[in-house]
């Protein structure tokens, strides 16, 4: 990072855009899972368990949206 202030000042610094896959969760999904894990516990949905934990918010946002994951997600 030094080297690169001293060759280009602060702009040298600034974040540059990143190619890549673009996001998996898009905003609908994303504001669905806030609405659900802050208004709601998993045993509404059948879960035998108070807490959000990664297995069960992959299997809802599956069969709420139709996504799959695979286990290196």
């Amino acid at each position: 990072m030094v080297i690169q202030y001293d060759q280009g000042g602060f702009l040298a610094l600034e974040s540059k855009i990143h190619l890549g896959s673009e996001p998996i969760i898009i905003q609908a999904i994303d504001d669905c899972l806030k609405k659900v894990t802050l208004e709601a516990m998993p045993t509404i949905f059948g879960y035998g368990t108070d807490l959000w934990k990664y297995p069960i918010l992959v299997e809802l946002i599956e069969q709420e949206h139709g996504m799959t994951f695979s286990e290196t997600f």
